[in-house]
């Protein structure tokens, strides 16, 4: 089986990505790197476990693994293609879309900007390009197709950002329950507690892979200017998605 991690950027793509090679090594199953490394998958998918839009020819590489009788997680910020779609549907892929309130979206991607441009680093993510809020929003409108196209696709576990922050144990079981993995619930709890991003103690996944990351801290960045603009891009999709305008 194919674990395809899909997300939203700026929404933890990479402890999502950590938190399902977890559950899945205490499964029993070969660690995400190993997989990599053994099926020569390194030319396309990077050590994070990202991979681009997974045309067939992609995707066909994946599927040696998983014929193979591996079990893996990958990651991507893609929609769903062709190939991944017929994939779920015939039980190969699993897919999870995790996403996040786009306006703490918009703030990260202009704070990230702001880092990138101080540090002088050329990011191929392009983020350096974003100098102001109002980018930031603009730019988090153009991840909202790839948000509507995997909520409509049939057999995708929806998983928000702050949910996890919140309570990433029970969001963790719900994983490992679409997964199909039988775990003892102390075994979600240990890993859970480990990339709980609340702890920050050091040697913690929380502790090298975040930043800020706070729910909700769009309320003390946004002027009110920004914020109407922000209500009016994102509009009825805000209270699709589960949040308050």
């Amino acid at each position: 089986m194919i674990v395809l991690n899909a997300a939203m950027q700026k929404a933890g793509t990479l402890w999502v990505h950590g938190m399902t090679n977890e559950l899945l090594v205490a499964s029993g199953y070969r660690d995400f790197e190993d997989v990599r490394q053994r099926y020569r998958l390194t030319w396309f998918m990077r050590p994070s476990g990202h991979v681009p839009p997974l045309k067939w020819y992609k995707l066909l590489h994946l599927l040696v693994p998983h014929i193979a009788g591996e079990t893996f997680a990958v990651s991507t910020h893609a929609p769903p293609t062709k190939g991944v779609q017929w994939a779920i549907r015939r039980g190969v892929i699993k897919a999870i879309y995790i996403y996040r309130d786009p306006r703490d979206v918009a703030r990260s991607l202009f704070e990230h900007g702001a880092y990138l441009r101080d540090q002088a680093i050329e990011s191929s993510t392009g983020f350096q390009h974003i100098k102001s809020i109002e980018d930031g929003i603009r730019l988090a409108q153009s991840f909202l197709p790839t948000w509507s196209q995997w909520r409509r696709t049939p057999g995708t576990l929806l998983l928000r950002y702050e949910d996890l922050r919140r309570d990433p144990e029970r969001e963790l079981g719900r994983m490992a329950m679409h997964l199909d993995l039988n775990l003892d619930p102390q075994v979600i709890h240990q890993i859970a507690d480990r990339y709980d991003a609340r702890h920050q103690r050091e040697g913690s996944f929380a502790s090298m892979h975040f930043n800020k990351g706070v729910v909700g801290r769009w309320r003390d960045v946004m002027s009110a200017e920004q914020q109407t603009l922000a209500r009016a891009i994102f509009g009825s999709v805000l209270a699709e998605m589960g949040y308050e305008e």
